[in-house]
């Protein structure tokens, strides 16, 4: 395994229906795809705390698939 990898993440989020769709991907230092996900989060009221669900979901599958 690369000593170095890079964690991505991004959200979509729908004001009218309180949910954003975290999405994340983790690459290695060639850029190679070492993982991805993506999790639907219900009742979020702004996108500001989608942004915070986006980086715990990445960091709980990050650290869940032991990297």
């Amino acid at each position: 395994m690369d000593p170095m990898l890079k964690l991505n993440f991004d959200i979509t989020f729908h004001g009218q229906s309180r949910q954003s769709y975290s999405g994340f991907v983790v690459r290695n230092t060639q850029g190679q795809v070492s993982g991805s996900g993506m999790v639907r989060n219900n009742f979020v009221s702004d996108p500001f705390v989608g942004e915070v669900l986006a980086r715990l979901n990445s960091l709980r599958f990050a650290t869940d698939m032991g990297f």
